[in-house]
């Protein structure tokens, strides 16, 4: 009996070491295609997809640098058409020599024209299967998504990866996916997205000019829609109000002196606190930052304390000047990224369920007060601006 019993444990541990040993369902790397990124456009009444894979054979030498020895691209881009997002990729697969694997994509790209129409149908694509991570970067082109990703980029080796430093580098925090998700669910709040467009590098006289990838300002949602893209300091200012400004910097021009002085603020705060009363709110704004002197033309001394009193008090009223006009065009496209909804919800629930309906009714004729206070801590290590000292020599 104890033979038996042996017996059948020596045969139980072949058996399963015969199991551990095998890999029935293995792929090959050599039959994998790793997206880097893909893009996502509107075209006629279906969508265009395209994907963007490195090649690794390509992608550096001894001599050959990002672009390897041949000069040819490090990565492969190719699209197709169809009614429906899924149907774009399938007929794509089916000129692939290796089965495309997207569990590496960091990038995904929507067209302008698609954004404009709503992205609820690409992210419901890009949730459902178990390969698509939620920590994607999404990015909207101005223009064709596809054109973004056939971009030069001597810096980086993929155009994908200038996608992502660039987005990266914007922002104090991480637009990712997951993030996008959070904003688009949450009652009371819309997202915002980087815009990315291309343009024609200046590399001067004797250079030859190449299309760059650049940052074209941020994307105002209204729900999944694409209503509006701010750019300029009309970006900076909404992602100031958004706490996603990674260096606020404030330049204040004196035409009577014929110079101006740029100060840029590395510690920002910003606090957005609704008031109700009956049926209607206003917001108090309170914007607290401290920073230094990072360029200075003008010709007088700002080293004294009521001198860069005045400094302070002077970009005080061109920011809050600016914020309003921001809040202004907000409240015209009735879209919320600063979740001004969502403070009211969090502040009193009940108030949220009887007015929601008609909030961006009551949310376009708030009112907003702002208090603004600027602490300007360096002026610099030079004293004197070196502009007056020279006229002072001079003369």
């Amino acid at each position: 009996m104890m033979r038996l019993g042996r017996g059948l444990l020596i045969f139980a541990m072949l058996l399963t070491i015969m199991i551990l040993s095998g890999c029935w369902d293995r792929r090959e790397i050599n039959d994998v295609a790793f997206v880097a990124a893909s893009a996502a456009d509107k075209e006629g009444e279906g969508y265009r997809v395209g994907v963007q894979i490195p090649l690794p054979g390509q992608m550096g030498g001894p001599e050959g640098g990002g672009g390897g020895t041949s000069g040819d691209k490090s990565w492969y881009l190719d699209s197709e058409k169809d009614k429906t997002l899924r149907g774009a990729l399938e007929k794509l697969q089916q000129r692939l020599s290796r089965v495309l694997n997207f569990s590496h994509r960091r990038v995904v790209v929507f067209g302008e024209e698609l954004s404009k129409e709503g992205l609820v149908p690409v992210i419901d694509i890009l949730i459902r299967a178990p390969q698509n991570r939620l920590t994607v970067f999404p990015i909207i082109a101005e223009g064709k998504a596809l054109d973004l990703l056939n971009a030069k980029t001597p810096v980086e080796q993929l155009p994908s990866e200038m996608i992502r430093e660039l987005a990266s580098l914007s922002f104090s925090k991480l637009l990712l996916l997951n993030v996008f998700m959070k904003d688009l669910l949450k009652e009371g709040e819309d997202p915002i997205l980087p815009v990315m467009k291309m343009v024609e590098t200046k590399p001067g006289a004797q250079g030859q000019k190449e299309e760059a990838i650049q940052m074209a300002g941020v994307g105002v949602m209204k729900r999944d829609r694409l209503v509006s893209i701010f750019r300029g300091e009309d970006a900076k200012n909404l992602l100031w109000l958004n706490k996603m400004n990674r260096l606020p910097t404030v330049t204040l021009d004196y035409p009577e002196e014929r110079g101006y002085i740029i100060l840029q603020f590395q510690q920002s705060q910003v606090d957005v606190r609704p008031v109700i009363q009956g049926d209607e709110v206003s917001f108090q704004v309170k914007i607290k930052a401290k920073g230094s002197v990072m360029e200075d033309t003008l010709t007088k001394n700002i080293v004294n304390g009521r001198a860069v009193r005045q400094l302070e008090q002077d970009a005080e009223e061109k920011v809050e000047e600016a914020m309003k006009q921001v809040i202004s065009q907000l409240k015209e496209l009735k879209a919320d990224p600063l979740g001004f909804g969502s403070r009211v919800r969090d502040q009193d629930f009940s108030f949220w369920r009887k007015h929601k309906n008609d909030w961006l009714d009551i949310y376009g004729r708030s009112d907003v007060f702002f208090e603004i206070e600027f602490n300007i801590e360096h002026t610099g290590t030079v004293s004197n601006s070196i502009i007056r000292k020279h006229i002072e020599v001079k003369s």
